[in-house]
């Protein structure tokens, strides 16, 4: 697929997004309004998390938290896409049209992914110029919003290994809503404060390297620090994608070989 091609089918979601947006004027306020009201009370809630002193010293406890949150609605966009896509499309009966698209299924789950992310990423990125210094803050800003893209091109893959479930055992979604809550307490609490076994766990997942990453652009990290952290993020990202996407195209072969795409 041309790149040309490939923005043309981005550009479309992204007016598809916003044309639902616009058709439910008040749907799309009540959400934002609820995720700002959320946001303040991450970020200014008295501290109690783990080791949250720590950050709150250097003045960035309020602004760490408030990041971490709006990076966690970021990522639940890769994280539940697939999923959305395959219900949503397999109710209005569709899917099997998009699986037979010159684009492909997956392409265009992840023009979706795409557009959603572009979408979300203003909060997120007002939120990271707020949480530090005025110096800097154009490189901060850039750097953050390059964590938030590969960030979610491993969500994504996750995305797809939880999508695969729903294509083939249908109602899966409680999956995708426990692995959204389960990011929270490391969007919100220092990771070093987390017991051990969690910490070996959220190792495997790009959010947490996100995380790790931005939190270093809003502190004086070295430029080796952020180099490491961005060196963590693309390999995490990148075994999650590939995985993730070589099991939905399983996925989708055995559910079309058993008649499984038109149902949920």
């Amino acid at each position: 697929m041309s790149v040309v091609a490939s923005f043309a089918l981005v550009v479309a979601e992204l007016r598809r997004g916003t044309k639902g947006h616009l058709a439910y004027p008040v749907q799309a306020v009540s959400e934002l309004a609820g995720v700002v009201f959320v946001a303040a009370l991450a970020a200014y809630a008295p501290a109690g998390f783990p080791g949250d002193a720590g950050l709150a010293s250097g003045g960035l406890g309020a602004g760490a938290r408030l990041a971490g949150f709006m990076m966690a609605f970021v990522a639940l966009a890769g994280l539940q896409v697939v999923h959305r896509v395959v219900r949503e499309e397999s109710d209005v009966g569709t899917l099997e049209q998009l699986c037979l698209s010159p684009f492909g299924l997956p392409t265009i789950i992840a023009a979706r992914c795409l557009a959603d992310t572009v979408r979300l990423a203003p909060l997120f990125l007002a939120a990271v110029g707020l949480a530090g210094p005025l110096p800097g803050l154009a490189p901060r800003v850039i750097s953050a919003a390059g964590a938030a893209l590969l960030m979610n091109a491993g969500m994504l893959g996750m995305g797809f290994v939880i999508g695969s479930l729903t294509l083939v055992f249908k109602r899966t979604g409680f999956i995708a809503n426990l692995a959204g809550i389960a990011m929270l307490p490391l969007a919100l609490s220092p990771l070093e404060g987390l017991p051990a076994a969690v910490q070996r766990v959220a190792s495997l997942v790009p959010f947490t390297h996100a995380v790790r990453l931005v939190r270093a652009l809003m502190t004086e990290a070295t430029a080796r620090e952020l180099l490491v952290g961005a060196g963590a993020l693309c390999a995490s990202g990148a075994m999650w994608l590939l995985v993730g996407a070589g099991v939905f195209l399983v996925a989708e072969r055995f559910a079309r070989a058993r008649g499984l795409l038109g149902k949920y």
